[in-house]
């Protein structure tokens, strides 16, 4: 199925996926989890959020979700970041370690 996004779409794609970046990372800062090279966390953080956005964008577009849906959830996905990549990559393993795939 082909991904048609218009420049606004990619904006505010990239707004959202930008934003979810910087508060996880302000209020992990906030709670004393980050170290002191703050630009490289922070840069980290906006990257990370920026490939689980994209993946949850790619994924929401393929199941036709609605686009109001899928506005949240990419907000959700980019403030989740490295904590949703690592939650996805644990249920992945455990599916090919038990032997299950998705079938087409």
């Amino acid at each position: 199925m082909p991904v048609h996004m218009t420049f606004e779409h990619i904006v505010f794609f990239m707004i959202i996926s930008v934003l979810g970046g910087v508060v996880a990372f302000f209020r992990k800062h906030k709670n004393g989890e980050t170290g002191t090279e703050r630009v490289a966390i922070a840069a980290g953080y906006v990257c990370v959020s920026v490939f689980a956005a994209l993946l949850t964008h790619y994924a929401l577009t393929y199941l036709e979700v609605h686009e109001g849906l899928h506005r949240a959830a990419i907000g959700l996905a980019s403030y989740m970041g490295g904590s949703l990549l690592d939650a996805a990559e644990k249920r992945g393993i455990k599916h090919i370690e038990n032997g299950k795939h998705v079938e087409k």
